[in-house]
């Protein structure tokens, strides 16, 4: 049952649908039922033509026809939709028809109202440039230059490829050679001067004014002036330049901006301006030309010679090197250096140095020899392969102590510390000697004792000068000494322990008495013998005064403080400082 409930209703929907779509083609084509007028035709023409540039505007328009070749167009019973088949050539506005065209192409524009199509065909060419670009090329006499030629959209973006159309206003100046295209144009320098290029693009028009300067520079050569590219040591000379052009014309230098710049500046220099080279030392450098605004390079080969050496001489002549205590050699200086004949030093030149024996003292290639055992040898500096040369005896010797330095060169300590002092021993040449026995005394041995390692002992205050002596030469007569002063001071004095604090006197029987006066250190420990170093004050001298041994006196009826205060060897307050209270009676 169920089954045919569900076919029946089937059948039902599909007939209703049915009659939909017949109501629905009656009401279409029969005026009489709907209202609304018929549509036959629908005819589509293009404004302003159906050939427009890109990024243009234009206009669809539709003609609408109904039955007796009715017009419909205006009809507010009938809509009218446009469209575009390529979007990427033209684009329309569905409602009003309005074209934009966006690129090369072709593309259909069709109009369709109430089921009715009509179209036309719209060619989209190239798009019209606003300006054309065309800036004048450096062009110099008989050369060849393209000219860059780029039409601008309204964009301000470069259209690319053109026909074009250009002329020369003075072919006696400039010539034009083009395929009549923007980018197969050339011109030409003829003469010297100007001449105006004119041409349009599409309609377009454009000139440039075009300079024709003289020939470009194509080749550049030089070569020194005096002699052959070969320069002596420390010589200058004068690099001159040919500039040529293409064919091989000169050109003059007149007016050009020429540099120069050298590849081994440590053989030779030259400045980058004037051209003028100097040689530095033995060797082979390029000199690089360049011209200002020009891509022609040129360069020389210069060779710089040595200087012929006149003569070689050792600048210290000294007789003696030193051998160590420790039998190490003491390295020391013998550069001789060659020179012309005008006596000018030849600073570059290698020098070859010999010792006769090498046991004795060696030599290095800078000239340093060095001591090897007590002797004698020759040292011999030659140039030039042993063309000149000089010689000088040498004779290896203990080294000698020149300066004997104590240090600290003074030193203040308190009674009771230690110092130590240490001893440098140097040659005549500042070199410092090690090894050497060195024997310590101290001029006030009680009082500042120094052990044979330089530690100085404060026993006392006293001053005393350390002495560091050691031998000039081991084995050999004569001493050098380093001195150094010692002052100890006293220990200070931190309290004074007076007893008692509090002392009466009477004026008729008893005037004067005596108090205990103990300066002590941090520790508490007395100070035997310190008293000097301790001074008295009375706040009024009239009533009592008393003095660092002890002795107090009063003088009137009263009361008068007493301050002992301890004093630096430079009567400066050290210590705490203690009160005693002095009480006179009749």
């Amino acid at each position: 049952m169920r089954s045919l409930l569900s076919l029946s209703a089937t059948r039902s929907r599909r007939g209703l649908a049915v009659l939909a779509a017949v109501l629905a083609t009656l009401t279409t084509g029969c005026e009489f039922i709907t209202g609304v007028p018929k549509v036959v035709s629908v005819d589509v023409s293009l404004s302003p033509n159906d050939s427009l540039p890109a990024r243009a505007q234009g206009q669809a328009i539709a003609a609408v026809h109904g039955k007796g070749d009715r017009n419909l167009t205006n009809s507010s019973k009938i809509s009218i939709g446009f469209e575009s088949s390529n979007p990427a050539v033209a684009t329309v506005n569905a409602s009003s028809g309005a074209l934009t065209t966006v690129s090369e192409g072709t593309t259909i524009i069709t109009a369709t109202a109430r089921g009715v199509k009509g179209s036309a065909t719209l060619v989209v060419t190239q798009e019209i440039p606003v300006r054309v670009d065309a800036p004048p090329p450096t062009v110099h006499l008989n050369e060849r230059v393209q000219l860059v030629i780029t039409p601008i959209g309204a964009t301000g973006q470069a259209l690319g490829k053109r026909a074009v159309t250009i002329t020369s206003t003075n072919t006696n100046v400039v010539t034009v050679e083009t395929d009549n295209t923007t980018t197969g144009t050339f011109v030409k320098g003829v003469t010297v001067g100007q001449a105006t290029v004119t041409g349009s693009v599409q309609g377009v028009p454009f000139n440039t004014v075009i300079t024709v300067q003289p020939p470009s520079v194509a080749k550049v050569t030089g070569a020194l002036q005096k002699g052959k590219n070969e320069l002596l040591e420390t010589e200058s000379n004068q690099i001159a330049v040919s500039l040529f052009a293409a064919d091989n014309a000169p050109i003059s230098t007149a007016g050009q901006t020429i540099t120069y710049s050298s590849n081994d500046q440590t053989v030779a220099t030259v400045n980058p301006q004037s051209g003028v080279v100097t040689g530095v030392r033995q060797g082979t450098t390029t000199i690089d030309i360049a011209v200002a605004g020009t891509s022609a390079r040129g360069s020389v080969a210069i060779t710089v010679l040595p200087i012929p050496a006149k003569e070689i001489r050792f600048g210290n002549r000294a007789p003696f090197i030193r051998l160590g205590s420790n039998g190490t050699g003491v390295p020391s200086s013998r550069v001789a250096v060659p020179a012309d004949s005008l006596g000018r030093a030849i600073l570059n030149r290698q020098v070859q140095y010999k010792s006769t024996d090498p046991s004795v003292f060696s030599v290095t290639s800078l000239g340093t020899v060095v001591g090897q055992k007590l002797g004698q040898a020759l040292l011999i500096a030659s140039v030039d392969n042993g063309a000149v040369a000089d010689t000088i005896k040498l004779t290896v010797t203990p080294v000698p102590i020149a300066v004997v330095q104590v240090l600290p060169i003074q030193a203040n300590i308190t009674a009771g510390q230690t110092q130590r002092f240490t001893a440098t021993l140097t040659d005549s040449l500042g070199v410092t000697v090690s090894g050497r026995p060195i024997t310590w005394t101290s001029s006030n041995s009680v009082a500042v004792p120094v052990d044979q390692t330089g530690l100085v002992t404060g026993v006392s205050a006293a001053t005393a000068v350390i002495s560091a002596i050691t031998d000039a030469v081991p084995g050999l007569p004569g001493s050098q000494i380093g001195q150094a002063q010692v002052l100890v001071l006293p220990i200070p004095i931190a309290t004074i322990d007076v007893q008692p604090t509090t002392v009466t006197l009477s004026l008729r029987s008893s005037p004067a008495t005596v108090v205990s006066v103990t300066p002590r250190d941090a520790n508490g420990a007395a100070l035997f013998g310190r008293t000097a170093n301790i001074s008295v004050q009375s706040d009024d001298p009239s009533v009592a005064s008393g003095d660092a041994q002890g002795n107090i006196r009063g003088f009137k009826q009263g009361t008068a403080k007493l301050t002992y205060q301890a004093l630096d060897q430079n009567l400066q307050p050290q210590g705490q400082p203690t009160v005693v209270i002095v009480t006179v009676t009749q």
